[in-house]
């Protein structure tokens, strides 16, 4: 299976992703391979319990976790945590 996927899986997703930033049968903007903040979307995987639609990503630091979709697009996830790590350390440096 190819790892990057529209939401709707009809067409081929390189070209979706080539033409649209969003699937053009949903309206559901294309994550895959989007950098937001210190987030790269890796893959779409499978929800969570809740339903919630969640991503693969990759942090700049290295780690890899799932991230709600919600949580990227309204930028409550910036990092895994390393961004606030190096905040409070600068913060105590000063």
């Amino acid at each position: 299976m190819n790892t990057i996927t529209n939401c709707c899986s009809k067409f081929n997703p390189e070209l979706i992703l080539s033409v649209f930033n969003y699937c053009p049968w949903c309206g559901n903007k294309l994550l895959v391979g989007t950098k937001l903040n210190k987030w790269l979307v890796l893959s779409k995987t499978t929800s969570d319990d809740r339903g919630n639609i969640m991503y693969m990503c990759k942090c700049d630091c290295g780690i890899i976790k799932p991230v709600k979709r919600t949580d990227l697009l309204r930028e409550k996830s910036k990092s895994c945590g390393c961004l606030r790590k190096s905040i409070r350390t600068k913060e105590f440096r000063l």
